[in-house]
C-alpha cells in the first residue's frame, strides 16, 4: 500500500508544490522539534483526548491541523485543544484536494464556520496544511485571497499507513529522520481520512483507523529526545499565532 501511495505522490508532484520543506524554512534551529497532528479531532477513546493528556503532562504545545467536517461533529475536542494553548491550523473542510481557487475558497469558508461554531466566536487560521500535503498551483490563488500561508512539515514517515502493531517500526523511522535532520517539524495523524487507503478493512478498529497508539508513541518520542537534549518548541514562537 505504501508503494502505491508513493507512486501517486510522485505523479502529483509534477503538477503542484509540496509542504515538505527544510526545518529552517519553518524557523526551527538545530535540536528543536515542533509536533503537529493531522486529520483530527478523533473521538475514538484514548486518541485525541489521551494525546492532549500527554502534551499537558510534559508541558508541550503542539499544532493540530484539523479537518472541518470532524470539527463540526466533535466541537468539544476542538474547544479543549484551543483552551489548552495549542495552535489550530486549517486542514480543509472535507479533506479532498481542490483543484481550483473557487473550490479552495469554499473549503476555507466552511472550515472557518466549523471552527467558529466550536469555539463560540468568530475564528480562523492564517495557516493551511493541504490534504496529502499537496498544493496545486491553481489552488494557491484561493489561499492568497484570504492571506493564508501553507504550513509545512519536514519529517513525514507516512505514519497514517501504520497499524498499531507496527508502532515500534514507525518510532525507529521517526527517530532516524529527526536525528538526521537534527530536529524538525514532525507530522503524526491522530485522525484518519479515507483518502490514504484503498482497502476497506483498513477502516476497522484493528487496522490503520485505530490511532490510539499515537499518544503512547508521542510520549516515548518526547522522553527519548528530551534525554538527548532536544527542545519541543512552542508553535507560537515560530508561527506567531495563538
Amino acid at each position: 500500500m505504501r508503494k502505491y501511495l508513493c507512486v501517486f505522490l510522485l505523479v502529483c508532484l509534477a503538477a503542484c508544490s509540496t509542504v515538505l520543506v527544510k526545518k529552517e524554512t519553518m524557523g526551527l534551529s538545530d535540536y528543536e522539534i515542533l509536533l503537529t497532528f493531522d486529520d483530527g479531532p478523533n473521538p475514538f477513546p484514548g486518541t485525541t483526548d489521551a494525546l492532549l493528556e500527554v502534551l499537558k503532562k510534559y508541558s508541550i504545545r503542539a499544532v493540530f491541523c484539523l479537518v472541518g467536517k470532524e470539527m463540526a461533529k466533535y466541537p468539544h475536542l476542538v474547544k479543549r485543544i484551543r483552551e489548552e494553548g495549542h495552535v489550530i491550523v486549517n486542514h480543509s473542510y472535507s479533506h479532498i484536494p481542490r483543484l481550483t481557487a473557487r473550490g479552495t475558497s469554499q473549503e476555507i469558508v466552511l472550515w472557518n464556520r466549523a471552527l467558529s461554531m466550536a469555539v463560540g466566536t468568530n475564528a480562523s487560521s492564517p495557516w493551511f496544511r493541504p490534504p496529502v500535503g499537496l498544493v496545486f498551483w491553481s489552488t494557491q490563488k484561493g489561499l492568497s485571497s484570504y492571506g493564508i500561508r501553507t504550513f509545512g512539515v519536514s519529517v513525514f514517515e507516512f505514519d497514517s499507513e501504520y497499524p498499531p502493531g507496527e508502532k515500534e517500526n514507525l518510532k525507529k523511522r521517526i527517530i532516524q529522520s529527526l536525528e538526521k535532520q537534527k530536529g524538525g517539524v514532525l507530522v503524526l495523524h491522530d485522525g484518519v481520512q479515507r483518502l490514504y487507503s484503498l482497502r476497506e478493512e483498513d477502516f476497522t478498529n484493528n487496522h490503520i483507523a485505530n490511532r490510539s497508539f499515537v499518544p503512547s508513541l508521542v510520549e516515548e518520542l518526547v522522553l527519548y529526545f528530551q534525554a538527548k537534549g532536544y527542545v519541543f518548541i512552542d508553535p507560537q514562537v515560530v508561527m506567531g499565532t495563538p
